[in-house]
């Protein structure tokens, strides 16, 4: 049974569609979760990381930054 708060259908989206991008500490900071959840429910989704360490593609840099 799950301890913390439900994942919504939006965090998953993010998440989604960021894991492998961004480094799960990233998107842990912009879904205000904790590093362990993030890299735990992409595991139950499935999602792979290939994420390069270090490297943010330049057109998400702007965006990502103000995290």
């Amino acid at each position: 049974m799950a301890k913390g708060r439900l994942w919504t259908k939006e965090e998953i989206f993010i998440l989604k569609q960021y894991y492998g991008i961004l480094s799960a500490k990233k998107i842990a900071k912009m879904l205000n979760r904790s590093y362990y959840s993030v890299c735990s429910k992409a595991k139950r989704l499935g999602l792979k990381s290939d994420y390069p360490r270090g490297k943010i593609p330049k057109l998400l840099k702007p965006f990502i930054d103000k995290y």
